[in-house]
């Protein structure tokens, strides 16, 4: 497997952590400023939401900015960066199982979300949409050390002579389905430039 993922699940350092709400994709154009439609701004709201939602039982201190446009390669993303710190007796597979997934990869409500891609979706994600990085042990047990969790997203399988992408888009209500099919293709994009 591998991945190229711009949405940081959890970064812990001590009790201090950082996450980001990432939703809202478009091609990046540097020689225009992104504007980012209703439909955008409503998705990254419910991630951010879902986050702060989450995690207010288990923190001390939450803090958030602003969504603002962030590019990774050939694309841009609209992005909350949400910081704080956890209580000291703060439980680090709690706080990943209430986190993850988030809407943007699972959707909204979140069991009903996930009971319907199971029932519905037709093949097997394996890691995609999990999440990956460095989970030390010490932070998981003692709350001691860092740990660095990313959502694989835009990842490739690689088995003998075949490559499989696994990619995908939020959908709300508003979607229209020309365009999440089209911001699907520019985010294989990313996979397909280390392969040539």
């Amino acid at each position: 497997w591998m991945g190229a993922t711009p949405e940081q699940l959890l970064k812990v350092e001590k009790s201090n952590f950082r996450t980001v709400a990432l939703a809202g994709t478009q091609k990046y154009n540097p020689a225009e400023e992104a504007v980012w439609a209703e439909k955008e701004q409503q998705e990254q709201q419910f991630v951010t939401d879902f986050i702060l939602k989450n995690l207010a039982s288990e923190v001390i201190f939450l803090n958030q900015t602003k969504p603002y446009t962030f590019q990774a390669g050939n694309l841009v993303h609209l992005k909350t960066d949400i910081e704080g710190h956890f209580k000291p007796d703060f439980n680090l597979k709690k706080v990943l199982e209430v986190l993850h997934p988030t809407p943007a990869v699972c959707g909204l409500p979140k069991l009903d979300a996930k009971a319907f891609i199971l029932a519905h979706e037709g093949y097997e994600r394996q890691f995609y949409s999990g999440f990956l990085g460095e989970l030390n042990k010490n932070v998981a047990e003692n709350r001691e050390g860092d740990s660095d969790l990313f959502v694989n997203l835009r990842c490739m399988k690689i088995e003998q002579n075949q490559i499989h992408l696994y990619i995908g888009c939020g959908i709300t209500r508003d979607s229209n389905p020309e365009k999440e099919y089209l911001e699907t293709a520019n985010k294989a994009m990313t996979m397909k430039q280390i392969l040539n």
